[in-house]
Formats: C-alpha cells, sequence, structure tokens
C-alpha cells in the first residue's frame, strides 16, 4: 500500500524478500480494506510487489542532494539574469531606435520591498515598453 509517511505516527520496516512478508501483506491488505483504505483492489502479494517497486531504483536516482538542489537552482538563476540582461539590452536598442516620444507609465508596477522599484516606459507610437531599473 502507497501510503505518505506522518511524522506523528511511527513506523516499522520489513524487507520484502523475507518468507513473513507474505503474512504481513495479508494483514495489511485484510485490515486496511477493512478500512476501505486499500486502492491497489484485490491483487497477490507478488502483484503488489511489482506495483509497488518496479521502477523504484530509478526514481531514487532521481532524488538529488540538497547542495545538489543549491547547484540546479544556481545554474537556472544564472541563465534567468543572463536572459533579463539580454531582454534589458534588446529593450534598450528598440528605444534608442524608436524615433518617438516616450512616456512614464506608473501604478501598473507590483510593490515590492525586496526589488529596487523599476519605472515602465512606453512608446506613444509604436507600444514599445522599456523597464528601467
Amino acid at each position: 500500500m502507497r501510503k505518505e509517511m506522518k511524522q506523528e505516527r511511527k513506523y516499522f520496516l520489513i524487507n520484502i524478500d523475507e518468507p513473513y512478508a507474505k503474512k504481513i501483506y495479508a494483514v495489511l491488505k485484510e485490515g486496511q480494506m477493512a478500512k476501505g483504505e486499500w486502492p491497489e483492489g484485490v491483487i497477490d502479494f507478488e502483484e503488489w510487489k511489482r506495483q509497488t517497486f518496479e521502477g523504484r531504483s530509478n526514481r531514487t536516482k532521481e532524488i538529488k542532494t540538497t547542495g545538489e538542489q543549491i547547484s540546479d537552482l544556481e545554474r537556472r538563476i544564472g541563465h534567468l539574469e543572463y536572459m533579463l540582461s539580454c531582454l534589458g539590452a534588446m529593450s534598450q536598442r528598440a528605444r534608442e531606435d524608436c524615433q518617438h516620444e516616450w512616456v512614464e507609465e506608473v501604478g501598473d508596477l507590483p510593490y515590492s520591498t525586496t526589488v529596487p522599484m523599476s519605472r515602465k516606459m512606453r512608446c506613444r507610437k509604436c507600444l514599445l515598453v522599456q523597464y528601467v531599473y
């Protein structure tokens, strides 16, 4: 039976390759079916093992350490910063190439206490937009 482990509960682990595992499975299944909490339906021990643990070793390879997760986030943030700088350069070039009048738009930017406020500039004629920090 696949269940989330809850912090306030106590659990014991068994090796499903032990000879007594079939008996424990039968007791577990019977108790859970009586409570109406056995979503697997009528399946035997071997089928339950296959459904529950098949491909599990592949999933454990996908779990990353905290250091790997931080490294991945840093790489993604660096990529995002690069893309934002490219976007800023493109909008600056577009503004420089535009020969129309630019006005500052106020009021539609989200307020943030952690990020410096930017100004939104818009061309009155071709509707180009530039955020100036």
